[in-house]
């Protein structure tokens, strides 16, 4: 859910860049649109882990747990989540970044 708002977005935001003048508002409502879906997606993934935490009695040891989980998870998996994302053009520009 969380790839497909990001490509979404990121698809209504390159489209806005390569607008000219008279007809960005659909591209912009787009853009805003899939920044939206995911912003609630997250807060409704935090709600539900913030429910949980508060009726497992142990609040210490559920977040060192998750935290230990989440360690070995996403760290590795989103930098690949977010390349996925990435045009060959952007990704060739994140491996050899030009430096000022």
């Amino acid at each position: 859910e969380a790839r497909r708002s990001i490509l979404r977005a990121r698809f209504h935001a390159g489209r806005l860049a390569a607008t000219v003048a008279g007809g960005p508002a659909d591209d912009l409502r787009g853009l805003l649109t899939g920044f939206r879906d995911y912003c609630r997606g997250v807060f409704i993934s935090l709600d539900h882990l913030q429910r949980v935490w508060a009726r497992s009695g142990n609040v210490d040891r559920l977040l060192l747990k998750m935290y230990d989980h989440l360690f070995e998870v996403y760290p590795p998996r989103f930098p690949a989540i977010l390349e996925s994302t990435l045009s060959e053009e952007e990704m060739e520009s994140v491996r050899n970044p030009v430096l000022r």
